[in-house]
Parts: C-alpha cells; sequence; structure tokens
C-alpha cells in the first residue's frame, strides 16, 4: 500500500468501516511512513475539533412520530394547525443550519491552521540556523554545487537558482526538518538580510499563495512545480515579494 491509497482509506479507519484485511494492511503502512502517521494525527484532531464545537439539540417528539409514520408507510393522523415559530425557535433546524455553514468554515481553518504549523516550524529552524552560527550543510554560490549536494541527500532533486544579479547572493544550502519530513534549504543573502527558502514535494496539500509575519520575520508561502515553498525573511514586504518573484520566474524558465 503506498500513501496515496492509505489516504483513500483514512476516513474509513477513523470510522471502524475497514475490512480486517484491508486494516492490517493500512496499519502497516502508517507504522513505518512518518508523514502518513502526521495526516492521520490531522484527521482527528479535525473530527475532536468539531464534535466539540458542533452544538448538540433533542430532536422533538413530533419529529420521531412522521419518520415512523413515514417507514410504515401509513397515512399519519390529521392534528391541529400547528403555530409555525421562526428558525431560532426551531433549534433541531438551527442546528441543522449552522452544521452546514460552520462545517466548510472548520474545514478552511483546518487547512489554514497546517500551513501555519509549517510556517512556524520554518521560522523556528531560521532562528536555530542563526543562533548556532551553521546556515549552510554546503557553502557555494554555484546552484550546480549546491543542487548536487541536496540532491544526494534527499528524495527530489531541488530547483536551485543564481540570483546575484539582482541583488540577492547565494550562500548554500542545508537539509531542515518540517512537521517530520526532510526538506531542502536554500540561503540567500541581501546587504545584512538573509533569507530561508524551505522547499519539498506536494504530495498531497498544496499550499495556497500567502504573506504573513510571525515573530516579526516576514513568511511568504506558496506551490510551484509540485513544491510546496516557505520563504522566510527579516526583508521588508516589498523586497521579499520580489525575490520570490525572480524565484519563480526563474524555476518556470529551467
Amino acid at each position: 500500500m503506498n500513501c496515496d491509497e492509505a489516504e483513500r482509506f483514512l476516513d474509513a479507519y477513523l470510522d471502524g468501516e475497514l475490512e480486517l484485511s484491508q486494516q492490517l494492511e493500512l496499519e502497516q503502512h502508517l507504522s513505518g511512513c512518518a508523514e502518513c502517521q502526521a495526516v492521520l494525527k490531522e484527521r482527528r484532531e479535525f473530527r475532536a475539533f468539531f464534535s466539540a464545537a458542533a452544538p448538540s439539540f433533542m430532536a422533538p417528539p413530533e419529529l420521531r412520530d412522521k419518520v415512523l409514520a413515514i417507514t410504515r408507510e401509513e397515512p399519519t393522523p390529521a392534528k391541529p394547525k400547528v403555530r409555525q415559530f421562526p428558525l431560532w425557535r426551531r433549534p433541531w433546524l438551527y442546528a441543522a443550519a449552522l452544521l452546514a455553514i460552520g462545517l466548510p468554515i472548520a474545514w478552511m481553518v483546518f487547512y489554514e491552521n497546517r500551513e501555519h504549523r509549517f510556517a512556524r516550524q520554518a521560522v523556528s529552524d531560521y532562528v536555530r540556523a542563526l543562533f548556532v552560527e551553521h546556515l549552510c550543510d554546503v557553502v557555494s554560490p554555484d546552484p550546480q554545487v549546491v543542487n548536487s549536494y541536496l540532491t544526494a541527500k534527499l528524495n527530489f532533486s531541488p530547483p536551485v537558482v543564481d540570483l546575484a544579479s539582482a541583488g540577492y547572493q547565494m550562500r548554500g544550502g542545508r537539509i531542515d526538518m518540517v512537521q517530520n519530513r526532510r526538506v531542502a534549504t536554500l540561503v540567500y543573502r541581501r546587504n545584512k538580510d538573509v533569507i530561508n527558502l524551505f522547499m519539498w514535494p506536494a504530495t498531497r496539500h498544496r499550499f495556497t499563495d500567502s504573506d504573513q509575519v510571525i515573530s516579526g520575520l516576514r513568511i511568504c508561502t506558496w506551490n510551484d512545480v509540485n513544491l510546496n515553498f516557505i520563504a522566510v525573511s527579516t526583508l521588508s514586504d516589498a523586497e521579499l515579494d520580489r525575490f520570490t518573484d525572480l524565484f519563480r520566474g526563474a524555476i518556470s524558465n529551467q
């Protein structure tokens, strides 16, 4: 079983609906795949979040009578006209409406938080590398040297481009861990500002284009050439946007 197959079975696994053979095969895959374990954990957290947030109401007795009448295919006895109450006085309808509205919102919050977790981890790696003065595993301004080193250590070939002509000097690259996965990190410098560019294959969730600030550092996230990217720097918004535009334009021409 590969990761794509495992992902299709995760919801049924959480619901206890898998056949024994499928359950054993999935659990065997999960035991050796940290990425799928992380996805399973996120889905459990999402279910727990929604279960805790969703309101619970007791269905009114007349609803039970109507359901029984329909299932028995018997005509329901005539009842006196009942006054119609507004939505907020019919809690079961309110609950259904809240569920329909809340589920998409909760789903968006879940995935937004997921990208934010990746960004916070990248910020942590950036600060740690500066603190221990170990920005690069391989120090070189040559994109081919940096690419060869990183490709030999990873299961993908990261795009490495020279932006020195635009004022962004390449210092080298390193291997980092972001949310239990090995990623490539390119290191650039513009004057006194250091830029860390994290990247890895987008096997499931593709990042959206976003700009944010975490702990005083500016972050850009995006997806391109089937890779997720996070750029972290002390550059101004305009300078970091210029850097990302230049980098994206360069890899699209490779």
